[in-house]
């Protein structure tokens, strides 16, 4: 089953039609591999939830339909979702009073957060051309801007250390950010994405027999590589290839950023024209000046790229702990599977033409970027967790 979901990755470089293939075949080996500790329940969830995926995924890849409502209801139904999951972590921790005080102020500020960050979004791209509105887009701005500065921090400050509910909020924080970010499809699949880690992290509770309250310590297990840890690794990759090429960007050439995404962010009144880019056909980066106001809309995209897979990354250590596998054996499997997939895409670099060589050497460093940055998000994971 790991060739052929890691066959189907590789075609996904090229089809991204794979992609939905390859999500159904990870999350359908997650749940096989479980069949007899999984209750009916999670299992009709997870059958659900890779449905739902699955569309989002390919809306995303295929269709070219893009409306700012979108965002809109991403960020209602994250609104709804936040204040769901921090009602369910704050029951299970009415014992500890400090505790439940920092998740219910954490609740009040990062539940509304995701939905002013919809509303930012929509009172910037609605009034884009209307000039006597100019104070209403400049008020949104400073609101994005706040929700972008203090989201983070406040998940952190105000939630205690326990698994649970310390996800809860990180991902809550994280999903404002995001949605400030976004133009269509982009905030409905992070949501998805999601609720897809929240059903990934209790399926494998359930299984575990471990509880999701439990306070965040490394665990010990054997050196055997167990069928769990080749399941985990195999899903945490296809899902960090789906957050990588689902959205159509591509890191490597700068010259695929829609800037339109960071207007809620950055005024955008010149069109940008100086990039970090390839500017010649072998795929060679030639360094350009870029001024401040350029500087800082490549480093917001560069968020909106990464920040799904920081994401992926603090859910996948919640998996980690609650299955109990060693992590040094997970970062291990998921570099070894990046590292053979790569090696596939290196020998089917092609030299037909221009565009072909730069789009094969653009997928294998993405590849080879996956396995290199693997072992330091997770490490820079663990640290929000802890």
């Amino acid at each position: 089953m790991v060739i052929v979901v890691l066959e189907t990755l590789v075609l996904s470089f090229y089809n991204r039609l794979f992609l939905c293939l390859a999500i159904v075949l990870s999350m359908t080996w997650q749940l096989i591999s479980d069949r007899s500790t999984t209750s009916r329940t999670m299992k009709i969830s997870w059958l659900a939830i890779t449905f739902i995926l699955t569309t989002v995924v390919y809306a995303l890849s295929v269709t070219s339909y893009k409306s700012i409502i979108l965002v809109l209801w991403a960020s209602g139904l994250s609104f709804g979702l936040s204040m769901m999951m921090f009602n369910k972590v704050s029951n299970k921790n009415k014992n500890q009073a400090t505790a439940q005080a920092g998740q219910k102020c954490a609740k009040i500020i990062l539940g509304p957060y995701n939905l002013l960050a919809g509303i930012c979004s929509w009172i910037t791209y609605k009034n884009l051309d209307d000039d006597d509105q100019a104070y209403i887009k400049d008020w949104s701005q400073y609101t994005a801007w706040f929700i972008m500065v203090s989201a983070l921090p406040i998940a952190i400050l105000f939630t205690p250390k326990i698994l649970g509910p310390k996800l809860t909020s990180l991902s809550s924080a994280l999903m404002a950010i995001y949605l400030l970010l976004s133009l269509s499809f982009e905030g409905l699949f992070l949501l998805c994405l999601i609720v897809t880690l929240f059903l990934w992290m209790a399926l494998n509770t359930v299984v575990s027999r471990k509880p999701t309250q439990t306070p965040l310590q490394d665990v010990k297990d054997s050196s055997k590589i167990t069928n769990k840890e080749l399941t985990i690794a195999a899903m945490y990759l296809t899902l960090t290839l789906i957050t990588m090429l689902a959205t159509d960007t591509n890191v490597v050439d700068f010259n695929s950023f829609n800037t339109e995404s960071v207007r809620v962010l950055v005024s955008l009144n010149i069109y940008l024209d100086k990039m970090l880019i390839f500017t010649n056909n072998f795929g060679f980066f030639q360094v350009v000046n870029i001024n401040f106001h350029e500087g800082l809309v490549y480093f917001l995209y560069l968020i909106k790229i990464f920040l799904p897979l920081l994401v992926l990354s603090l859910f996948a250590n919640g998996v980690q702990k609650v299955s109990r596998i060693k992590y040094e054996s997970l970062i291990s499997l998921i570099v070894l599977f990046s590292d053979l997939i790569a090696f596939q895409l290196f020998l089917l670099i092609g030299d037909e033409n221009a565009s072909q060589l730069q789009e094969s050497i653009s997928n294998y460093l993405i590849i080879e970027g996956i396995s290199l940055i693997t072992p330091i998000v997770f490490a820079f994971s663990r640290i929000l967790i802890l």
